[in-house]
């Protein structure tokens, strides 16, 4: 019986998309992985001991060079450590504008929100207990006295120009 090559076993199980080879395998913790000489390894380290021809350092991980997460291919995979793949993510966030990122944050967070404005008026202009209050509405005390004292739930209810002298 004829045995595969690592390489090959690798190969037949990707895709090839120029010079990107997109695995089909398995996965193990959204890595490719695949078994290889008796235990599950992550496919790229295996690419990397076959291409350099020796094992990668302890600690070192085996990374790709391109965009694509499942891509394996000799060309794209490089060794890098833990810090690499922190400043690789961090190089890609900075490309996301931070207002957009603070837009979405707001959202998630409207989303979330258990108050309404009735709500929060109430909180804003009852004399009832905050204890009360909050555990009626559901919310810790501490966020309906953030919520009174308008360091939460700002209201953006004035009109833009309101102070600054113009005609109202």
């Amino acid at each position: 019986m004829l045995r595969m090559s690592p390489l090959g076993k690798i190969r037949s199980n990707c895709t090839l998309r120029g010079k990107h080879w997109l695995w089909r395998g398995a996965l193990s913790h959204k890595c490719p992985a695949m078994h290889h000489e008796g235990r599950t390894v992550a496919v790229r380290r295996v690419i990397l001991e076959i291409r350099d021809g020796e094992p990668l350092p302890v600690g070192a991980k085996a990374l790709t060079s391109c965009e694509h997460h499942h891509c394996v291919s000799p060309h794209c995979a490089v060794s890098g450590t833990q810090s690499d793949v922190c400043s690789r993510i961090a190089e890609r966030m900075s490309d996301t504008a931070k207002h957009v990122l603070a837009g979405r944050r707001a959202a998630t967070a409207r989303r979330r929100a258990t108050l309404s404005a009735a709500d929060v008026e109430r909180l804003r202009t009852s004399s009832e207990r905050m204890v009360d209050m909050a555990a009626a509405l559901g919310i810790t005390e501490a966020h309906g006295y953030k919520v009174r004292n308008h360091k939460r739930w700002r209201d953006f209810t004035a009109p833009h120009f309101l102070g600054l002298g113009a005609a109202q």
